[in-house]
């Protein structure tokens, strides 16, 4: 029945394409099955709203949060099933989602254009998805390479750089971010943030230390997976922000030292120079149970820490000498970041008008 219904579904809007004439100034945008509202088309939809009156930016979505949200920056968003969306969904000319046409709805079968920005460059092993976009994006001649593993129909792969990653070139503060989600008290502080990735073995979030450690001052930002729970500690120098909606890129802006795994937030933070500190406390299970697109030594930076104490005393060699592996981070920001100017979603802009122009 379900399939029936589909059926009908795309043989109705092949019927109505017929009479509607595109739109090449209508760019639909959408993120997690129009759930959320995050990663690289976030950032790349805020920046067309802001930066390019041309083009009339709208997001569909599911959530009224998300709706809340995007009418703060005056943004256009509608509700993922309405008939406006229907309306306008058929008569767009390109579609910008990041896990596939379900971020959208995929109101229209032919003359369209589909943009995937996905949310970072891999370093686990991701599954295999056929889709034929028009565009994707890389940031180097090395992380396209793994972007085409996983995307493998997709007709160009544009190495541009990524749309969140243009904040770490503004003049946005450290203050002024901690104040919006009322941490103002921190920002004379040394942040540490911890950002693992997900592990499909679990779904509990596993905090960094079992006991409070000495920091000289600095604080722990813990922020778990979005899949993930989490608990909360009672240690005075450790934060866990997973029940705030923090940004992660505006977490990352104010970081000072990176704790991670395999995320990708680690490709992005290369952008800032910082330190990056790597705990892979689970490494052989997660080789075997997941796995990854590189050797250690192609993006590891420093020493590898696989339990709490080679991890404190990790940190504490950064506060320490807060340059200490400063000649490996920019030797891993070179290769993995072929543009360092924060003009990456102009590229991407650019790129698709040339499409449209087609």
């Amino acid at each position: 029945m379900v399939n029936l219904l589909g059926q009908f579904y795309k043989i109705l809007l092949s019927f109505l394409v017929i009479f509607l004439r595109k739109d090449d100034s209508i760019w639909i945008f959408g993120e997690a099955s129009g759930k959320h509202y995050y990663s690289n088309t976030k950032h790349f939809f805020e920046y067309i709203v802001k930066n390019k009156k041309n083009i009339r930016a709208i997001w569909f979505t599911k959530d009224q949060k998300v709706i809340n949200k995007i009418k703060q920056i005056d943004g256009e968003v509608y509700q993922i099933n309405s008939f406006k969306a229907l309306s306008l969904g058929l008569r767009a000319r390109v579609y910008i989602h990041s896990f596939g046409r379900d971020d959208i709805v995929n109101y229209t079968l032919n003359k369209s254009i589909f943009i995937n920005l996905y949310h970072g460059m891999n370093i686990k092993e991701l599954s295999v998805y056929r889709r034929k976009d028009d565009l994707d994006i890389a940031t180097s001649e090395v992380t396209k390479i793994a972007r085409k593993k996983v995307f493998p129909n997709c007709k160009n792969v544009l190495i541009s750089g990524e749309p969140k990653n243009d904040i770490f070139f503004t003049n946005t503060s450290k203050r002024e971010i901690l104040r919006k989600y009322d941490l103002e008290k921190y920002a004379d502080k040394v942040i540490i943030s911890y950002l693992p990735t997900y592990r499909n073995y679990r779904d509990s979030f596993k905090p960094l230390f079992s006991f409070e450690p000495e920091l000289n001052g600095a604080v722990i930002f813990e922020k778990s997976h979005i899949a993930e729970n989490y608990t909360e500690h009672k240690f005075k120098n450790i934060i866990n922000l997973s029940n705030l909606d923090f940004d992660v890129q505006e977490l990352l802006f104010i970081t000072d030292i990176l704790i991670t795994d395999y995320s990708s937030c680690y490709f992005d933070f290369l952008l800032t120079e910082r330190p990056i500190i790597f705990y892979l406390y689970d490494h052989q299970r997660y080789l075997k149970e997941r796995g990854i697109c590189y050797e250690l030594d192609e993006f590891i930076i420093g020493d590898i820490c696989k339990n709490e104490d080679q991890l404190l005393i990790e940190i504490r060699k950064y506060l320490d000498n807060y340059d200490a592996s400063k000649d490996d981070i920019i030797k891993k920001k070179n290769k993995f970041h072929q543009f360092q100017d924060g003009n990456f979603s102009e590229m991407i802009y650019q790129e698709i008008m040339n499409l449209v122009g087609k």
